[in-house]
């Protein structure tokens, strides 16, 4: 968008070329920022020079220093935090928007309740921080991670999740609803592992039919399709167009 006002904008001046080019660089700037946090230093840099050949400044100068200062510990530095040791069980993370007082938070949390530990190592993702649950998962001495998402689409999200999965080893992660089945499959593109098993819950609303045209392609990245009514599952059959083949429906009876 940025790239394209000054060929489609009337009458604009030095001033306004020079603000775009300003928070173009800023735009770039910052998703370097995200790279870097993931620690993906080459995509990093990459960003971060596309900002300096649009407009130089000090903190592009001095993130490029500090991204190579951090590779550079990374290589020499003992790790602090390392991945799970196989021990047999399958590693579990389910991810939810919030853990609040909820269905979807409620049934999570009794299912962790009951899951055999002696097969399962269980963790917690939820993309919003004050969750009001987290305490009850800890006193179950289940990992509870916040990955704090930025207001509308967070593909900075997409890179965080993919990293927290390569460092706690996860085999599956389990996502509720389309949005959050949306970066669990993204973050799981071109890895052998983790498998995706996703819970659809409700259909969705109106104003979501880029959300919804995507399904098909989540689908296809995402071992099961659950849902919990037989009408929901004709919904993403018919709406959604996956295929019927891997869609299964709850049944309370199984």
């Amino acid at each position: 968008v940025l790239d394209k006002i000054p060929q489609y904008a009337v009458n604009i001046n030095y001033e306004h070329k020079r603000i775009i080019s300003q928070t173009r660089a800023r735009v770039h700037l910052n998703y370097a920022e995200d790279l870097l946090w993931s620690k993906y230093f080459k995509e990093a840099r990459n960003e971060i020079l596309e900002s300096i050949s649009i407009c130089f400044t000090f903190n592009a100068f001095v993130l490029y220093a500090k991204s190579l200062i951090i590779q550079i510990l990374s290589y020499i530095s003992p790790k602090t935090k390392k991945e799970k040791e196989c021990d047999g069980k399958i590693n579990l993370l389910y991810v939810n928007y919030s853990f609040d007082i909820g269905g979807i938070e409620t049934l999570i949390l009794d299912i962790c309740r009951v899951l055999d530990k002696k097969k399962y190592n269980v963790s917690i993702c939820s993309f919003q921080e004050g969750n009001y649950l987290e305490s009850e998962f800890r006193q179950l001495r289940i990992p509870f991670y916040v990955l704090k998402k930025k207001p509308g689409i967070d593909i900075s999200l997409i890179f965080k999740l993919r990293r927290l999965s390569k460092l706690i080893n996860v085999d599956i992660i389990h996502t509720h609803n389309a949005a959050q089945w949306l970066y669990g499959a993204l973050s799981c593109l071109g890895a052998k592992k983790p498998s995706v098993i996703h819970t659809q819950h409700l259909e969705l609303k109106k104003d979501k039919k880029m959300l919804l045209s995507s399904l098909r392609f989540l689908s296809k990245k995402t071992h099961s399709v659950v849902c919990v009514a037989e009408a929901l599952s004709g919904y993403l059959a018919n709406s959604g167009r996956i295929n019927q083949k891997n869609i299964k429906t709850f049944n309370q009876n199984q």
